[in-house]
């Protein structure tokens, strides 16, 4: 995966317009990983592309932190 990412300068935007053969080529990088790399990109895009129908008031850091920290749990270090 680390190799797909530097391929593509670390871009997701470069990694969603890589075409499946190319993935394919990567050593660690079968079908079925390519096709979900494919397929939770394009489901990424979509979310980006939803309006949020909840509009959130973030009126002190607390509630910035209350708002995002749930986002950022899972990021690894």
């Amino acid at each position: 995966m680390q190799q797909l990412l530097a391929q593509n300068q670390h871009q997701l935007s470069r990694l969603n317009k890589m075409p499946l053969s190319a993935m394919l080529r990567i050593n660690g990088i079968g079908r079925t990983k390519a096709v979900k790399i494919k397929a939770a990109l394009a489901l990424a895009a979509r979310l980006a592309h939803t309006p949020n129908e909840k509009r959130v008031q973030l009126s002190s850091s607390q509630a910035v932190y209350e708002v995002l920290n749930p986002l950022f749990m899972n990021l690894a270090n």
